[in-house]
């Protein structure tokens, strides 16, 4: 089943689940004194806003449940975002339609794959996968304007059905 190029608009009552479970995440990373590792500078709520709204898309293009817990995990045990097909998923988004998919340098590969979506809040085009031990490779490491990360263009993102290719070619 094809999902790239998909266009997901959360309606109202998801849209108010992301807004609580957003400003959630947010108090409960700063009364843990979670240290705050955005690298742009927008306002944390829209941050985790768009990042949770980009989870509720994936989740609602996968007939998945999304992960409302909020539990304080240390840097680098992130165990992603969701599960489909027994595959630890994290999902990332960007509002820049040209954007790359991209992770800190910081990140482990406690995940299976990645997902992308762009757009802004509520609505989202999904833009494909890539196994994190494709993305987590030091020639993957691209500097931004906000430092440096692993990055890969949208052209490199493949369908779910596609990831075998992967592990086939290594």
């Amino acid at each position: 089943m094809k999902q790239i190029g998909t266009v997901i608009t959360l309606c109202t009552g998801e849209q108010e689940i992301c807004k609580v479970a957003a400003r959630a995440r947010g108090q409960i990373a700063r009364a843990s004194n979670v240290k705050d590792l955005k690298v742009s500078g927008e306002d944390g709520f829209l941050i985790d806003l768009e990042g949770f709204g980009a989870e509720m898309a994936f989740c609602k293009l996968n007939n998945l449940f999304p992960d409302f817990s909020h539990d304080i995990k240390p840097t680098g045990e992130d165990l992603g975002d969701a599960v489909k097909d027994s595959l630890r998923v994290d999902i990332k988004s960007t509002t820049r339609k040209d954007g790359h998919l991209i992770a800190a340098r910081w990140k482990k590969a406690t995940v299976d794959v990645y997902a992308m979506f762009t757009g802004s809040f509520p609505t989202y085009e999904f833009r494909g996968y890539l196994p994190s031990s494709e993305l987590l490779r030091a020639e993957r490491l691209k500097e931004f304007s906000s430092g440096s990360c692993f990055a890969a263009k949208q052209s490199e993102l493949v369908e779910w059905y596609e990831l075998w290719l992967f592990a086939e070619n290594r």
